[in-house]
């Protein structure tokens, strides 16, 4: 309103957003190799569903992940969008489906392109590529029924029962792993840019095919860091001495070699200890002193010792090692 002039000033410009990392409700992971190779099998073994055929399907999920597009992205293709004759196919967004506004072309894999070809042979350059799920969330519904299928049949690919057990409760294949986060159909998009950042890519280069405004987006929340990649990464550290081949000196304990002499409260009376020999034990003995004892006391007639009636100072010796 400010902008057009309708309002002198804006009644929110003093507000500040809140810091989305407090407050995350929807974290996602990026799926492994593994994973997706097994979910594009499944899902191509798989019945039709949500009206889409199983290949449509496998498709559709390979084209996410080697893209990045988005769902409504990907809704939005038609014929016309793909352009695969060439040594460099590309696929391209129209600006009113980009979440950007902004017209992009991206480019595929030849691998890729040939297996989209068979979809787009027949149709019109106007008709879409992909029928998709309309309805809100179908098209996760979708997703996470071919998820659950590649988790079947890895299951079901355990040897022994042992083995069975062991997968079971591994959080491979599942739609919500150890640490809360959601593998779902966005997570195809950070699987994508997670492995341009995995594969060596330059940050600026996954930056312009993820099309995100800020380097920090791409790199903070899309690019996912598995352990394994991190202990990885310190094979790069130059090679340093074995520390056990090194000369050895003993340790300097800061006493130049005199006893140290503990002075503590003790609550017995009549007792002194003190330390002997080397070996760093400490042997406590009664007193050779006579303590009064209260014959009146049953106590004390036991014991041989009065009860307490005032705090006693007890020394001890340690010798240094």
């Amino acid at each position: 309103m400010v902008k057009d002039r309708r309002a002198h000033e804006s009644a929110i410009g003093h507000l500040d957003g809140q810091n989305v990392k407090l407050d995350r409700r929807h974290d996602r992971r990026a799926l492994s190799a593994d994973e997706l190779c097994r979910l594009l099998n499944a899902a191509a073994a798989a019945p039709v569903r949500f009206g889409m055929t199983g290949t449509e399907r496998a498709c559709l999920y390979r084209l996410a992940v080697e893209t990045g597009l988005r769902a409504g992205e990907l809704r939005s293709l038609t014929a016309g969008s793909f352009h695969l004759d060439g040594d460099a196919p590309t696929v391209s967004i129209a600006a009113a489906y980009a979440k950007n506004r902004r017209e992009d072309t991206l480019p595929l894999r030849k691998v890729t392109a040939e297996a989209i070809r068979p979809f787009i042979a027949s149709k019109m350059p106007a008709v879409t590529v992909f029928a998709m799920p309309t309805c809100p969330g179908k098209t996760a519904d979708m997703f996470r029924a071919d998820l659950a299928d590649a988790r079947k049949a890895w299951l079901d690919g355990c040897q022994t029962q042992q083995e069975r057990e062991q997968a079971s409760e591994s959080t491979f294949l599942l739609p919500l792993d150890a640490a809360g986060r959601h593998a779902d159909f966005h997570s195809l998009r950070h699987t994508f840019i997670s492995n341009l950042a995995a594969g060596g890519v330059h940050p600026k280069t996954a930056q312009t095919l993820a099309r995100h405004s800020t380097i920090t987006l791409t790199m903070d929340r899309y690019t996912h860091v598995r352990a394994a990649d991190c202990a990885d990464a310190l094979s790069v550290l130059p090679n340093l001495p074995d520390p056990l081949s090194l000369p050895q000196q003993a340790l300097a304990t800061g006493t130049d070699g005199q006893s140290i002499q503990i002075d503590a409260t003790g609550m017995l009376g009549g007792i002194q200890g003190e330390t002997t020999g080397t070996s760093g034990q400490m042997m406590v003995t009664p007193s050779t002193q006579e303590s009064p004892v209260n014959t009146g006391d049953s106590e004390a007639e036991a014991t041989g010792f009065e009860p307490v009636d005032t705090l006693r100072r007890l020394r001890f010796s340690r010798p240094v090692q």
